[in-house]
């Protein structure tokens, strides 16, 4: 079959308007012309990837600043930290040293309310655990006295008489010597358990 245009006459003579148009443009200008808009698109596609690298930047710059931020807080955090522990270990020390002290005239006053009547004391005195071994529980101190008794039962009479004293326990009697005149030196030792005479 032969072919039919169905266009109509108006159609047809604007359609072949526009290709005569086209067709008698030179080859340079739509050169130009196409050159052109490959440029607009070039310095579209530049700016948009300018725009976009400067963004990119921007967060990264912010992303740094705020990992700088984030590690000086958590080394003033740590630093925080340890020095809190290290008062927590100096209040222990001085909580377990204040428990342990000796109350003087609290302690005093009980041995003299125990020592027989004839013995006569030269020295008492305390020595508190080191600082090394102090721990949250009160070190346990060692009582020591020293005096001279009329004789060796006088001697035991003070053991037994320390023995009663609540706070002390584990009394024994360290040296005792006869001396020229009949008396007995003696020294004796206890470790200080309760808070009786400590305080």
């Amino acid at each position: 079959m032969r072919p039919v245009n169905l266009l109509p006459l108006d159609a047809r003579a604007q359609k072949q308007s526009t290709l005569s148009t086209v067709n008698s443009l030179p080859p340079q200008r739509i050169v130009r012309t196409g050159g052109a808009v490959a440029a607009t698109l070039a310095v579209l596609l530049g700016l948009l990837y300018v725009h976009e690298s400067s963004t990119v930047h921007s967060k990264q710059r912010k992303l740094a600043d705020t990992t700088a931020q984030v590690q000086a807080l958590q080394s003033k955090v740590a630093k925080i930290q340890a020095t809190q522990k290290a008062a927590q270990s100096r209040l222990a020390i001085v909580q377990a040293v204040s428990n342990s002290r000796m109350n003087w005239d609290t302690t005093l006053m009980d041995v003299a309310r125990v020592i027989p009547s004839g013995v006569f004391l030269n020295s008492l005195s305390a020595a508190a655990a080191t600082t090394a071994s102090v721990s949250t529980a009160a070190p346990a101190s060692t009582f020591t006295v020293a005096g001279s008794a009329p004789s060796y039962k006088g001697t035991a009479s003070v053991l037994d008489r320390l023995a009663l004293l609540p706070w002390l326990t584990g009394v024994t009697l360290q040296t005792s010597a006869r001396q020229p005149d009949g008396t007995v030196t003696f020294s004796a030792q206890g470790t200080v358990v309760q808070t009786g005479g400590t305080r």
